[in-house]
């Protein structure tokens, strides 16, 4: 796995990432640029080097013919717990 370094704009991106989905949720690249307020030339860079690490998965979008399709992405069970953990944040409690 890859090493993934906590600059500033990838911290506002992981928490950001966190408040938006939590563990289990996802969401697209222009939505997380819009509530970190990071430029959209800044957050897909960052979404793609968490994807390598495998902090996130993604997936495209099903076309319907209107507008450009969107790339959702999710944290995997590892990087959910490797982002708070790198955070600084408490684990997730799980359900039991």
């Amino acid at each position: 796995m890859k090493v993934v370094r906590i600059t500033t704009p990838n911290r506002n991106v992981l928490l950001t990432l966190l408040d938006l989905i939590g563990g289990d949720g996802e969401t697209y690249g222009r939505q997380v640029a819009v509530d970190s307020g990071i430029a959209t030339g800044v957050v897909y860079p960052i979404l793609a080097r968490l994807e390598d690490a495998q902090w996130l998965t993604s997936r495209w979008e099903d076309s319907d013919g209107r507008g450009s399709r969107r790339r959702f992405y999710r944290f995997t069970p590892d990087g959910v717990a490797q982002a708070r953990q790198r955070l600084g944040l408490k684990p997730l409690e799980t359900k039991s």
